[in-house]
């Protein structure tokens, strides 16, 4: 999803951001958790007794309600593909879930933050992957071969080497290797890592691993301290062998991961025939009022936190990587408004602690905060506002829409910032002058040199941020 779209977006949901700031919740009335569901089978069961309980927790927990659809009779959209799938449901469209789904924090965030992203339905376009057609759904495998180790490749070696990924997979039986796949948002994928070695004898020593799409970090399958080993025919053909088998394990393991294929023959109804579009109307904003500006102090605004729920910001990498997401969950920091009700001259400074990245899961958290943030040396994350060029003044119920720079500091590094914001005076419930503030901007994490998730360019460094702040008189 670009900026453009999300400027869009935005406007259409920002009246129903407002109510659930205030409520620190979702309205029910707009917002719902649906979940597409197998019909029967030991996932069915599993997901009755141990997972759909605690999604029905979580989304009443958060405001909105909570639906099963596992009726194939009524139809499936053609855009799920496989079960189960979370979706949210809100005044901007339809939010899928990515992650394991028996993930309780991460599931937490996901419909905290749910009313602020759409999913596009896009497609991550993959060269030489494995794949199977299973139903609706495409079974991917993404695999990834290390540079060869070990002693210096003769030419037939070398050759052997460059076509080691054809060689699996022409020893394969279920999955074939294609030279291009078009990966859905709910079709499902995998990871193999193939890591081989030429011993100075000339045997070959092949390494393995299989990785889920939900965890970077610790592989599901491996061949850990017993690689596989002989001549290069009895390699490949093991290695296709082992692929194979611990994939199938791994996928009907009940472990988070297992999924099941929309059946082929299911009919692929809309999203409005299933009642799963929601409207709303801005009357509904009753708590956040807009403000007359006439009598507003120059001077500081601190950032308040009391009067709706956290995040002020939350943060996704763009389609088709939307499914890495999360949230800001702590930002402390002043707008400086120097002569309201104009906006011109009017600057700001915010910082964000490292810890305070939240995508949901302890051990990505603590990836991205040792790893890519590296937290033990940069405590903290900087965002400096240049003062405001706009000449526009605010006015009761009108609302100005104009787009700032700044200066973001990560790793100690300076980058520019371009931010889209609107600004809109309002009163809070306690009828104190507020001005709320909704925000828009991209990152390009590159510029720091932080690696991101695996995937395309542009998506896979490019991170969009949306959010609200309210900025009370000091």
């Amino acid at each position: 999803m670009n900026l453009t779209i999300m400027r869009k977006t935005a406007l259409l949901v920002f009246p129903f951001v407002l109510i659930a700031l205030v409520f620190g919740c979702t309205d029910d009335q707009h917002n719902k958790v649906v979940a597409f569901n197998p019909t029967s089978g030991e996932l069915r069961a599993h997901l009755e007794v141990d997972i759909i309980p605690m999604w029905e927790r979580l989304a009443e927990g958060a405001g909105c309600q909570f639906e099963i659809l596992d009726d194939p009779e009524r139809g499936i959209p053609a855009e799920i593909r496989s079960l189960p799938t979370l979706v949210y449901v809100h005044p901007g469209g339809q939010n899928v879930y990515y992650g394991r789904y028996d993930d309780e924090g991460r599931i937490k965030t996901w419909i905290r933050t749910g009313h602020r992203r759409v999913s596009d339905f896009s497609t991550d376009q993959r060269e030489l992957a494995f794949s199977l057609q299973s139903g609706r759904m495409l079974e991917v495998a993404i695999p990834k071969i290390t540079q060869l180790e070990g002693k210096t490749p003769t030419p037939e070696e070398k050759e052997q080497y460059t076509l080691l990924l054809e060689s699996i997979a022409d020893n394969m039986y279920e999955l074939g290797l294609r030279n291009e796949v078009s990966i859905a948002q709910t079709d499902r994928k995998v990871f193999f890592d193939v890591y081989p070695y030429l011993s100075e004898t000339g045997e070959w020593f092949l390494s393995l691993a299989i990785f889920s799409p939900f965890d970077c970090i610790n592989a599901v399958r491996a061949t850990d301290s017993y690689p596989i080993q002989g001549s290069y025919q009895q390699v490949v053909s093991a290695s296709a062998d082992w692929f194979e088998e611990n994939w199938k394990e791994w996928k009907r393991g009940l472990n988070g991961d297992d999924y099941q294929p929309v059946a082929a023959s299911a009919t692929p109804s809309s999203w409005e025939e299933l009642g799963l579009t929601v409207e709303g109307s801005g009357s509904q904003m009753v708590s956040l009022i807009p403000s007359p500006v006439n009598n507003w102090n120059s001077g500081s605004y601190p950032l308040a936190h009391k009067t709706y729920s956290y995040p002020e910001l939350v943060f996704q990498f763009q389609s088709p990587l939307d499914g890495y997401a999360g949230a800001l969950d702590s930002i402390s920091g002043d707008f400086v408004w120097p002569t309201p009700p104009s906006l011109q001259g009017a600057t700001g400074t915010f910082t964000v602690p490292v810890l305070a990245v939240n995508m949901g899961n302890e051990g990505l958290n603590m990836k991205v905060w040792e790893k890519y943030l590296k937290e033990k040396k940069y405590h903290e994350m900087r965002l400096e506002l240049d003062p405001i060029e706009a000449s526009a003044s605010l006015a009761e119920g009108n609302p100005v829409m104009t787009t700032i720079t700044g200066m973001m500091t990560i790793l100690g590094k300076d980058r520019p910032v371009e931010i889209l914001a609107e600004f809109r005076p309002v009163l809070t419930p306690d009828q104190q002058p507020a001005l709320l503030v909704e925000l828009q901007f991209d990152l390009d994490i590159s510029q720091w040199k932080i690696e991101g998730p695996d995937g395309p360019d542009p998506a896979s460094h490019t991170m969009e941020f949306a959010g609200t702040m309210l900025f009370t008189q000091s």
